[in-house]
C-alpha cells in the first residue's frame, strides 16, 4: 500500500511538471488535480501551470510535520458541457483556479533504513513559493516564505482570460474589434514564524503597439502597480488581491490595393488571406524580373 501511494504522487508531480511544457498556442486542454499529503519527514514538490497567456508554479520544501491540500484546475480554450456530456473547443476562454492549505512545524529528521545504514538528520526549514503572471493585462503576484520553523496558510489564485475577434477572414467587414477581459487574484491567509516576501508588478497600456504590423499583439507598457513587502520574525497575514481589466483595439481594415511607399509589403494580416492572388502582385511579396523567359520566342 505504501509503494502505491508513492507511485501516485510521483506521477501527479510528474503530470503536472509536463503541463508546463506545454507550448503549442494550438493545443486545448482541460486539466484537473486535487492531492492531499500528510506525514512527518523531508518532503519536497514542484508544480508549474501554463495556458500559454497564464501562468502558475508552486514550490516548497522543507522537515517535520507536514499537512498539505490543495486542488488545481486549468482551461485553455475548451469546457465540457453537462447537458450534451460532451466537451466544447474554439471557447475563447483560458483560466487557472489553485485553492491550497498547508500546516508545517519544522523538526529534524533522521531515517534509518536496516541496521547497516542510519542517515544524518535532514535540518531543513520550510520553504513555500506561489507564483502568478497573467501576461494578458499583464500582471503578477507572488508570494513567498522562507526559513519557516512553523506556518498555517491558506492560499487561493485565479487567472482569468477571454477574447472576442470580428471574423478577420471575412473580406465584407471593413473595421476589426479585439476584445479582451482578464481577471487576475490572490487571496492570502498565513500565520509564520521565519520570513515572507508579497509582490505585485502590473502594467498598463500607453498607445498603439510599437510596430503593428510586425507584432500586433505587443503593446506599449509602463508599470502602474507595484507592491514590494517583507517580513521576518512572527506574524499572522491576511491580504487579498486582485485586478479587472479590459483591454479594446479598432482597427480599420486596409482599402482596396492599399498604396505606400514600401509598395504592398505593409498589406495588414486580416487582409492577405482574402486578398490573395497569383504569386508576387497582392500575396505581399516582391517580384523578381526573372533572368530568361518563361515563355521564349522562338524565331521561323
Amino acid at each position: 500500500m505504501r509503494c502505491l501511494a508513492a507511485g501516485v504522487v510521483i506521477s501527479l508531480i510528474l503530470i503536472n511538471v509536463a503541463l508546463g511544457d506545454l507550448s503549442n498556442q494550438n493545443t486545448k486542454f482541460i486539466y484537473h488535480m486535487d492531492q492531499k499529503v500528510k506525514g512527518n519527514g523531508f518532503f519536497n514538490s514542484y508544480g508549474d501551470t501554463n495556458t500559454y497567456d497564464l501562468q502558475m508554479s508552486n514550490n516548497g520544501h522543507g522537515s517535520g510535520s507536514y499537512d498539505y491540500e490543495s486542488k488545481v484546475f486549468a482551461m485553455k480554450e475548451a469546457k465540457y458541457n453537462e447537458g450534451s456530456q460532451n466537451y466544447d473547443y474554439d471557447t475563447r476562454e483560458r483560466q487557472i483556479t489553485m485553492n491550497e492549505s498547508v500546516d508545517y512545524a519544522f523538526s529534524p529528521i533522521a531515517f534509518s533504513f536496516g541496521k547497516s545504514f542510519h542517515s544524518g538528520a535532514f535540518k531543513s526549514l520550510g520553504e513555500e513559493e506561489t507564483s502568478i503572471e497573467n501576461y494578458g493585462e499583464p500582471i503578477s503576484m507572488v508570494a513567498s516564505f522562507d526559513s519557516i520553523s512553523t506556518m498555517s496558510k491558506s492560499i487561493s489564485a485565479n487567472l482569468y482570460w477571454k477574447n472576442t475577434t470580428t471574423d478577420a477572414t471575412d473580406p465584407q467587414l471593413t473595421e476589426l474589434d479585439y476584445t479582451d477581459v482578464l481577471n487576475t487574484k490572490m487571496n492570502i491567509d498565513a500565520a509564520f514564524t521565519g520570513k515572507a516576501h508579497i509582490g505585485v508588478t502590473g502594467m498598463d497600456d500607453i498607445g498603439e503597439p510599437t510596430n503593428p504590423i510586425k507584432a500586433p499583439s505587443v503593446r506599449n507598457l509602463i508599470t502602474n502597480n507595484l507592491i514590494d513587502e517583507d517580513y521576518l520574525g512572527t506574524f499572522h497575514i491576511v491580504k487579498k488581491m486582485s485586478q479587472d481589466s479590459t483591454y479594446k483595439r479598432h482597427k480599420e481594415r486596409d482599402g482596396w490595393l492599399p498604396c505606400c511607399s514600401s509598395g504592398f509589403a505593409d498589406m495588414s494580416p486580416s487582409d492577405q488571406k482574402p486578398f490573395t492572388s497569383a504569386k508576387g502582385i497582392f500575396d505581399c511579396t516582391c517580384f523578381k524580373a526573372p533572368s530568361t523567359a518563361q515563355w521564349p520566342r522562338v524565331y521561323a
